[in-house]
């Protein structure tokens, strides 16, 4: 095995071991919040949550399997990060069953799985379009593309948190400038998420079509070629003179021929003597 087949295998070890490592960590801490629960809550309803609590750690289970088995063929920074998110979308949904409710329609059950899953289609679209950027940065780079990346980068991930604090804490009253802000963000990242395959547009050299060449046939005439002669009985023979014409024969018959019978001047058959009478 070469040294570069040996630093591959090393660097999917690694992550592996970081999948393996931030897994347990969530498990361990979604447990803790459970039991905590299970303890200070209400109690109300703790069969419904307890059936929501093991759909939660399979789904985690499941996805965590998917990053370990995937994890050579991605970057270490992409496993880890992602991991990182889903332990966070762990954290929210424990949070989401076993915290007390509230009477407030926004509380309610159906509330808060709509807002689980917001948190968990925003955490994963930050994280891919991170990876997407730097994906698309990584076969051009220039300094001006990857000063723009990063600071894209930086603020979707802090559009995101903002985003994600009003779900998770949703007792809190956010003022006006607080909306307001993450619109703002939301505009200057998606400009920024813009400027990079513009820019690549831009400076990627023009695309030339290939010299035309005719093809073989056509460029060289077809000139026949001759043939050495070839020794033995197959060697070439001058031609034969030509023959005179064979004489017309007469039409045969279609009859065979036979001796020619002439009734003419035949002498007459002699008639028998008669037969004597029987006695």
């Amino acid at each position: 095995m070469s040294q570069q087949q040996g630093a591959l295998v090393g660097r999917a070890a690694d992550s592996r071991r970081i999948v393996v490592g931030i897994a347990l960590g969530g498990l361990v801490a979604a447990a803790l919040i459970g039991i905590i629960y299970v303890f200070v809550g209400d109690g109300e309803a703790i069969v419904v949550r307890a059936v929501l609590t093991v759909l939660l750690l399979t789904g985690f289970a499941a996805a965590a399997l998917m990053e370990a088995n995937l994890a050579d063929r991605r970057p270490s920074w992409y496993v880890l990060v992602s991991m990182k998110g889903w332990a966070l979308i762990l954290l929210v949904g424990m949070l989401k069953i076993w915290a007390p409710y509230a009477f407030d329609l926004w509380d309610l059950a159906a509330a808060r799985m709509l807002q689980f899953l917001l948190v968990v289609l925003i955490v994963r679209l930050a994280i891919l379009h991170a990876w997407l950027s730097l994906r698309a940065h990584s076969r051009r780079p220039t300094p001006f593309t990857t000063i723009v990346v990063w600071l894209t980068a930086g603020l979707v991930t802090a559009l995101a948190i903002l985003l994600l604090i009003p779900l998770i804490l949703t007792q809190l009253n956010y003022p006006d400038i607080y909306w307001r802000m993450i619109v703002a963000i939301a505009i200057v990242a998606a400009v920024g998420t813009a400027i990079v395959p513009l820019v690549r547009a831009l400076t990627a050299p023009p695309r030339t079509a290939p010299p035309y060449t005719a093809p073989l046939h056509a460029s060289q005439p077809y000139a026949p070629q001759a043939h050495p002669a070839r020794p033995g009985p197959y060697a070439p023979q001058p031609p034969a003179p030509p023959q005179p014409p064979a004489p017309p024969q007469a039409a045969a018959s279609p009859h065979p021929p036979t001796a020619a019978v002439s009734h003419v001047n035949a002498a007459p058959t002699p008639p028998l003597p008669p037969r004597p009478p029987l006695p």
